[in-house]
């Protein structure tokens, strides 16, 4: 654990990505890409597949603190899951 985040959300997620591969099975990296997290924010998003699941990390730095909204489902129900999962992502707005 951090005591403070760092100043960039794709580099956490850079960082993290390789003790995810040696703990998940069958890891498959879709994308790391930046993401809009409203002003003074520094965000991305990390989307990936293991075993028989795709997960979307949605990560945001403001202020020395990060806050990331994880979003884990079936691969088959990945496609029905998007609308909900876009409404949560749209939805957040991080700290002062």
């Amino acid at each position: 654990m951090q005591p403070k985040a760092g100043p960039s959300a794709i580099g956490a997620w850079y960082d993290q990505e390789p003790a995810v591969r040696r703990s998940s099975a069958g890891y498959h990296r879709l994308s790391i890409r930046p993401a809009d997290g409203g002003a003074g924010t520094s965000a991305a998003i990390w989307e990936f597949t293991f075993r028989t699941l795709h997960v979307l990390d949605f990560g945001v730095v403001r202020n020395g603190h990060g806050y990331r909204l994880r979003w884990r489902v079936p691969d088959e129900d990945w496609d029905a899951a998007l609308g909900q999962m876009r409404t949560i992502v749209a939805s957040f707005r991080p700290g002062p």
